[in-house]
């Protein structure tokens, strides 16, 4: 990424936003707020970003596009559907517990953004939920699971990582692996596949 001669960056830029909207919000932030926090001028920041709602944009649709990563990678390596739905659901709560200021961001600013924005945000977390319905569909059928709405158990799985991203610390009674495979086990024992390995 781009530097300029204060020594700011977009990474240095999107983690100052990512602190400042998750501590105060969107619309309580100002840009200068941003640029001192980057350690940059204000008229700098523009080096590096259109304005603040291109800024905030960006942050969110780069969240939900490292989630889809981190679960594709995650499903496959594994070889069988279960043990691919095991691996998506671990990588779904572990990426909302350790990124949880812009999983916040991404679910709480959404009505900050213009038409375009939210389009291009909306897009991408139908691709992620298209991508999770579909590992879930695999494991139920390969193993002729009864769950009672798949829809519905997707959903599920949705809001127990954003519940996570609100309340997960890493110093914590559980670390980030065991609560994966906690609630890779709650969405396999929601299927009837709880036995299945």
């Amino acid at each position: 990424m781009a530097a300029d001669a204060e020594g700011g960056s977009l990474a240095s830029i999107r983690a100052a936003a990512v602190r400042l909207f998750f501590e105060q919000g969107y619309d309580a932030t100002a840009l200068r707020q941003i640029a001192a926090e980057a350690g940059l001028k204000v008229g700098s920041l523009y080096y590096h970003i259109e304005g603040k709602e291109a800024l905030l944009t960006e942050i969110m649709c780069a969240v939900l596009d490292d989630l889809l990563v981190e679960a594709r990678s995650a499903v496959a390596a594994e070889a069988t559907p279960t043990r691919r739905l095991r691996a998506a659901v671990a990588a779904h709560i572990r990426f909302h517990a350790e990124r949880s200021p812009e999983v916040f961001v991404g679910n709480t600013e959404l009505r900050s953004l213009s038409a375009e924005g939210r389009e291009a945000v909306v897009g991408r977390r139908k691709a992620y939920e298209e991508f999770l319905a579909g590992v879930i569909e695999d494991a139920a059928a390969s193993e002729a699971a009864d769950p009672l709405d798949l829809r519905v158990h997707l959903y599920s799985l949705l809001a127990q990582a954003a519940h996570v991203a609100g309340w997960y610390r890493s110093e914590g009674r559980s670390g980030v692996e065991d609560l994966g495979r906690t609630y890779s086990q709650l969405a396999l024992r929601g299927l009837g596949l709880a036995q299945v390995s």
